[in-house]
């Protein structure tokens, strides 16, 4: 059954961006037959997880958008896949842009005609990477809760599209610390601002205690390059002079998840220079509210294109300098000053507690920019620790994070040995779906594995934190220790294989080592192959073994 507080579905459609998989290359460069959105996390698709967190929060209106090329093989997957086909009363629909090609930016996508005509009002954007445990409706409950404590002064109600007044929106980031730190996982600086008290208060178990209100946005690698150009990173007094209390984060990323109302089209239409939601409308929606003169260009109307010299500067290069090298995960404008104790200068006449207060009720008076809120995932601290995937939020656009959220699923306890009432949604039937398939003497650590059907492990194998798709062969005393193996997968007697992902129906010959490799689908590895940080993509292996000389390799 969906979950128990459902979304009016006609309140909200959902959009899934199904992009090429570019840093999934490996495992994608047939896109026709295995595009991005099929690659298994954790033996599911990948696009399973947004459809999934759709419909437990019974969104009926969901639309995939993704590139020709991948519309057969997705749509095939839809009707026979068993993980895509058990979500019921879900069929979403498919839509294949005339101009989409692999470059489109998301602000592109939202211009094309066909996406254009199917979106009817306020919407969801959510990419087919994203593995997300926070609930759906939880998200839209703050996000209506907002609107009604907001609504009194935040922006002018009779400010309307044709839709009616311009509401608020919402984008979720989360924390990158998590149990394994990801290096090549992208970072942002966010800049936020309390809500109102009354707002969380209402509701103190709610997500509104994590929620925000956004004021700055920009990716690590931005900032960086700022730092390294000017050695500091510029604030603007425009911030704190409209803030009296701002806290920065530097380990978070964006999730690309957001709750945007139906009018910030006519934004995205009105520029042709915007490329990425994330970037541009993001960005520039939470400086906006901040800095009069850019929220007057915008209007929120950004199809201004005449501006003055302050406004044509680099929108991320602000004049208040401080030094971000010496900035933590998460830090109080209050002290950012290394080595003391500072604090923002206010008039006698104000005090520090109402100093924010205060300029909020000013800038509501004006009516002018409807805000744009962030939630902040929890630290990992403050989530249930016997359940290692509680809350989890992470994208998953690259193989290291492709493994590290496999091995981290494939944690959670399989629902034949499930104590806790309410269970993970992305717990599986069992952890080891063919127990007849493991031969004896051989190991298998059940705690931290996930084997599908049809898996057969030979005698002598030792089996340790992995992931294993349907129909693998394990050769007799292989060794196999946080790998990530999809569907149809042969390792042959002996292989020692540690943190690698092996493509559908590859294959490992007889003795192999091998240490962080990535090899491609129906790749051959000779046997005795001794290799680390190594990617096997061409096709070479399957012209010197082939037919009778394949199961040869595996035997040895």
């Amino acid at each position: 059954m969906p979950h128990a507080n459902l979304l009016d579905s006609s309140a909200i459609q959902a959009l899934i961006l199904c992009g090429p998989g570019v840093s999934l290359t490996t495992f994608t460069s047939n896109p026709e037959e295995f595009p991005k959105a099929l690659v298994p996390i954790a033996n599911r698709p990948m696009v399973w997880y947004p459809l999934q967190w759709c419909y437990k929060a019974g969104i009926s209106h969901v639309t995939l958008i993704l590139p020709k090329s991948s519309r057969n093989a997705i749509s095939q997957a839809l009707s026979t896949n068993p993980y895509l086909t058990s979500l019921p009363s879900l069929r979403p629909t498919i839509l294949t842009p005339e101009d989409l090609s692999p470059n489109s930016g998301t602000c592109e996508i939202l211009r094309m005609q066909e996406v254009q005509a199917c979106i009817k009002g306020d919407f969801m954007v959510l990419p087919c990477d994203l593995v997300c445990d926070i609930a759906a409706d939880s998200l839209y409950e703050a996000w209506v809760t907002n609107e009604a404590g907001l609504t009194s002064g935040t922006y002018s109600s009779n400010r309307t599209t044709d839709t009616g007044p311009r509401r608020a929106g919402l984008g979720v980031w989360y924390n990158t610390k998590n149990e394994e730190i990801i290096k090549s996982e992208e970072k942002d600086l966010i800049a936020t601002t309390a809500l109102p008290n009354r707002l969380a208060e209402k509701r103190p178990n709610s997500v509104l205690a994590s929620v925000g209100n956004l004021v700055y946005s920009a990716p690590m690698t931005t900032v960086k390059d700022i730092i390294d150009e000017k050695g500091s990173f510029p604030i603007r007094h425009g911030l704190l002079k409209r803030h009296g209390h701002v806290k920065i984060r530097t380990t978070y990323r964006d999730a690309h998840l957001y709750i945007l109302p139906r009018w910030i089209l006519e934004i995205v239409n009105g520029n042709e220079k915007m490329v990425s939601i994330a970037e541009d409308v993001i960005g520039w929606w939470a400086k906006s509210g901040w800095q009069p003169r850019l929220s007057s260009k915008l209007g929120f109307d950004l199809s201004s294109t005449a501006a003055n010299e302050e406004d044509n500067e680099n929108p991320n290069a602000l004049p208040k300098r401080i030094n971000l090298r010496d900035l933590t995960s998460s830090l109080s404008l209050k002290s950012v000053d290394s080595g003391k104790k500072a604090t923002v200068n206010l008039a006698s006449r104000v005090t520090p507690g109402t100093r924010a207060e205060s300029l909020t009720r000013k800038h509501q008076s004006r009516g002018d920019v409807p805000p744009i809120l962030a939630y902040i995932q929890p630290k990992h601290s403050d989530r249930k620790a016997e359940d290692p995937a509680s809350g989890i939020i992470r994208r998953v656009d690259n193989t290291a994070l492709l493994l590290s959220t496999s091995l981290q699923l494939a944690k959670l306890h399989g629902l034949d040995d499930l104590k806790n009432a309410q269970p993970s949604p992305f717990v599986h039937a069992a952890k080891i779906a063919y127990p007849a398939g493991i031969k004896s003497p051989s190991t298998v650590t059940s705690v931290d594995c996930l084997l599908a059907d049809d898996v057969i492990v030979e005698e002598r194998a030792v089996i340790k934190g992995s992931v294993l798709g349907v129909g693998c062969r394990i050769g007799r005393g292989a060794r196999i220790n946080r790998c990530l193996l999809m569907d149809g997968v042969v390792v042959g007697d002996q292989c020692q294989l540690s943190g690698c992902i092996l493509g559908r129906r590859s294959r490992i010959g007889s003795g192999s080592i091998l240490k962080d490799c990535e090899v491609q689908e129906l790749y051959t590895v000779p046997p005795k192959t001794n290799a680390k940080n190594e990617v096997y993509m061409s096709s070479e292996g399957l012209d010197d073994y082939s037919g009778e000389d394949m199961a040869a390799v595996a035997n040895g």
